[in-house]
């Protein structure tokens, strides 16, 4: 009995930490995607002014 549990602390310690890092790596794709858009933004107005 004790085993069981044990193996299901480890399974839900396990899927936390998978779903942490799936945030992170979500989490920073979005500031790459927000980085390029201000990018792009700045270009573009560069551009007009020209």
């Amino acid at each position: 009995m004790e085993y069981g549990r044990m193996k299901t602390i480890k399974l839900l310690i396990t899927q936390i930490n998978n779903l942490s890092r799936f945030i992170e790596i979500k989490c920073f794709l979005t500031r790459v995607f927000l980085y390029f858009i201000k990018m792009y933004l700045e270009i573009s107005k560069y551009k007009r002014i020209k």
